[in-house]
């Protein structure tokens, strides 16, 4: 599925060289791919999602991810799903996150966090 900030995303994460993930994106990322990419794109997307995974750290669920999840949503009001990414970097000692939203960019500077803003 190619959107308009993926070469932008892929030629960022090309720079880094120990990129890595939430284990959470696994899940939204073949949900999207499943639910809103044709048959004959979803071929060639779900091998392409496998071969960029395949060079990234997976930053698998823990208990601390999902207390400083909890906490981040609280206090900020951020979604779930994109305070768990923030938890999950703070986590791993990520020290950059690629983004399209706006609140999440503003919370992970607050953080300490250098967000990549693509959208």
């Amino acid at each position: 599925m190619q959107e308009p900030e993926s070469e932008l995303a892929k030629a960022f994460l090309e720079t880094f060289t120990d990129p890595m993930t939430s284990a959470v994106r696994i899940i939204e990322v073949r949900r999207v791919i499943d639910r809103y990419v044709s048959a004959i794109e979803g071929i060639t997307a779900a091998p392409l999602f496998k071969r960029d995974l395949s060079i990234m750290a997976i930053v698998e669920v823990s208990a601390d991810i999902v207390e400083n999840t909890a906490e981040i949503a609280s206090k900020t009001h951020l979604r779930t799903l994109d305070s768990f990414h923030l938890a999950s970097a703070m986590k791993a000692s990520g020290t950059h996150i690629v983004t399209f939203n706006r609140m999440q960019t503003r919370i992970a500077q607050s953080l300490g966090i250098s967000p990549v803003i693509l959208g």
